[in-house]
């Protein structure tokens, strides 16, 4: 028998001789003295063979005999049914409980519990995240809470992106039309590279991503973080074959009341048309503090080399990533956060090495424990170190997306949450006839927690 069971018993035993110690007449006490004893010893003796139907039964004689509080009584209830390993149990006796006090919090956390153990994933995770909102960050409650999120919403998922829009592009090494302008020429007077009039036209894409994140618990608040996902995207309108890519990570995973830090080595591994295309693998960190109730400081380093076939062996390289993050939480459903980037990408060919700044902006709320919302905006500049002779001046980009989604955690619908994103990209550059363009994409995104 486990200590918290044994725990829960003795609390029992205790509510019955508190209650056989209060005054009550001689009378009446003569003449229920015996279905008293018979009640405790009944109730004793099911608390010895665990027998769960029965001591639901005596408890409810308990509270019928000394007109105990009937919530606290269902509380035991359902405490019991939870340890027995019967969550289907504790949910209909939790539930009657926060319908008499909708408010009364070890009910909700007991029951949110409860829901985890059913695999109820997706009433577990509102009931989790309904509850960090109102708790402070000062709370006994409150490690336990952010780290039973984290895992929830770590565990395996899988998600289906569809993304329709618009773009321009240009086809740079494609066969010269009759009016199309000569950028370089070959030694032999043909025309190697041409400009070809930027034409709209609609892309149709999809991707499916399985993710499975794990964290295990070493000692304390020191745990073992996994990391694995198989992406598999296909590109309808340009024909592009399937690219498969597979993700692992697992490394050191530490938290407690304010800090939250991961060290973890990565491996990536691409592959495109049933061949592998590249590989990546470094190291890469992330911590969060928690700073106040309102106000947390984290961010990401990163040192990723990559690897390509020898037929692109010149996009092979080193990327160094910086990523620091400010988050403030002016009310309990707004979450208002600044992202600053710079990654620096080192590569075999030099014309192909480049330096990005960005800034990534943003704010979510949450206006129901099933529909939130988001707007984000982001602004990036990429510098290449080199001139490209076909470029004829130095390439720098500058790129601003603004984006809106809007996302549904219903209760039921098979815990499958949809959301539903516009997203628009201007992209200027100083080589405007190659890489300047207009996108306007809206995606449908489905996930499923499991």
């Amino acid at each position: 028998m486990s200590s918290q069971i044994k725990l829960i018993y003795g609390f029992i035993l205790f509510l019955l001789l508190l209650a056989f110690s209060l005054p009550v007449s001689a009378t009446i006490q003569k003449n229920n003295h015996s279905e008293n004893n018979n009640t405790a010893q009944n109730l004793y003796f099911s608390l010895k063979k665990n027998n769960l139907k029965a001591i639901y039964h005596y408890l409810s004689v308990y509270q019928q005999e000394h007109q105990a509080d009937p919530l606290l009584i269902i509380f035991s209830q359902a405490k019991l049914a939870y340890l027995n390993q019967r969550p289907g149990v504790a949910i209909g006796l939790y539930n009657t409980i926060l319908q008499h006090k909708p408010h009364f919090f070890a009910a909700q956390l007991e029951l949110a519990r409860s829901y985890r153990a059913d695999r109820q994933i997706g009433n577990a995770l509102l009931l989790f995240r309904e509850l960090s909102q109102r708790l402070p960050v000062t709370s006994p409650h409150y490690p336990e809470i952010t780290r039973t999120i984290t895992e929830l919403t770590r565990a395996l998922s899988w998600s289906l992106l569809l993304s329709a829009g618009s773009h321009y592009t240009d086809n740079y090494y494609q066969t010269p039309l009759p009016k199309a302008h000569c950028l370089h020429y070959s030694p032999d007077g043909s025309c190697y590279a041409s400009l070809i009039p930027q034409i709209p036209h609609a892309a149709l894409q999809w991707r499916s991503d399985w993710d499975l994140r794990r964290l295990t618990p070493l000692s304390g608040s020191h745990f073992l973080t996994q990391h694995y996902r198989v992406s598999t995207r296909y590109d309808a309108a340009n024909q592009v074959a399937n690219t498969v890519t597979l993700t692992a990570k697992t490394g050191y995973h530490y938290q407690d009341r304010h800090t939250l830090w991961q060290l973890t080595p990565l491996l990536e591994q691409h592959f495109s048309a049933g061949r592998r295309f590249s590989s990546a693998y470094g190291l890469q960190t992330y911590l969060n503090q928690q700073l106040s109730p309102k106000w947390s400081l984290g961010g990401l380093a990163a040192l990723r080399q990559h690897r390509y076939q020898p037929y692109l062996h010149s996009h092979s390289g080193t990327e160094y990533q910086v990523m620091p993050q400010i988050t403030w939480r002016p009310h309990p459903a707004a979450t208002l956060y600044l992202q600053a980037e710079t990654t620096v990408h080192k590569k075999n060919d030099p014309y192909k090495h480049y330096r990005t700044a960005a800034l990534h902006t943003g704010l979510t709320y949450l206006w129901h424990p099933f529909v939130s919302q988001s707007v984000h905006a982001v602004y990036t500049r990429k510098r290449y170190h080199h001139t490209h002779p076909l470029h004829r001046q130095a390439r720098e980009d500058l790129t601003r997306q603004y984006s809106t989604t809007l996302a549904l955690y219903p209760p039921s619908f098979a815990q499958i949450s949809p959301q539903l994103s516009l997203i628009h990209t201007r992209n200027r550059s100083s080589v405007p006839w190659l890489y300047s363009y207009r996108q306007t994409e809206i995606m449908l995104r489905f996930e499923r927690l499991f």
